[in-house]
């Protein structure tokens, strides 16, 4: 089997983008920053040439890769999920909703349920066009705003803020992120090590501490 993945989307790639997205950098949640290319091959795979979108997490790679190497993990807790029958034959996605990240340095947060993302502490971004689209980009938003609330299905370039609109459903979001909140690692954000440099090895990326 083979897997490629891409390890994190980029304002750099744009121009490969169907539809406008978000202009965003690594450490942001935009839509352009947390959502990467995918693809599988190989035996076992009985559902080919389509695209799935269903909700997909990184840490599913661990436990579903376990499992085809027939390896039990079931007695280590974890956050992620056997997803090889959503690969290989098309089936919903077991996964309902989707941290993606709470921040309490910069005190931002993102989550997705089902079609809803709620956004929390995000500067204000801006969207790339369409490559083959000549216009201005545009400010994500002029009042400043500092939640927000998508229909990513409906609206996957995150334009339509339905904070106002939705309120119940901004509650239910900020209370799933309090629980996560809760019992979430504290941050650990180490000092620059300047040993870390690859220009002392050769231009080599790789591990620099005994």
């Amino acid at each position: 089997m083979t897997l490629f993945k891409c390890d994190w989307w980029t304002c750099h790639t744009y121009a490969f983008c169907k539809h406008e997205i978000q202009i965003t950098c690594l450490g942001q949640l935009w839509e352009g920053g947390v959502k990467g290319a995918a693809f599988v091959s190989g035996a076992g795979i009985s559902k080919t040439n389509y695209m799935n979108t269903g909700l997909l997490h990184a840490t599913d790679w661990f436990p579903t890769l376990a499992h085809l190497a027939g390896v039990n993990i079931s007695h280590i807790p974890l956050d992620g999920m056997n997803i090889w029958n959503v690969i290989s034959t098309g089936q919903p996605s077991p996964r309902t909703e989707l941290l993606h990240n709470i921040d309490p340095i910069k005190n931002q947060a993102a989550i997705r349920m089902g079609h809803y993302k709620l956004l929390t502490g995000m500067p204000p971004g801006q969207w790339y066009p369409p490559a083959n689209v000549s216009v201005q980009w545009e400010n994500q938003d002029k009042d400043n705003q500092k939640v927000y609330l998508f229909d990513i299905m409906r609206d996957p370039s995150e334009h339509d803020n339905l904070v106002q609109q939705r309120p119940d459903v901004v509650k239910e979001l900020q209370e799933r992120l309090e629980y996560y909140a809760a019992s979430a690692v504290p941050c650990r954000y180490p000092d620059p090590d300047p040993k870390a440099n690859p220009n002392l090895r050769n231009g080599v990326w790789e591990p620099w501490v005994d």
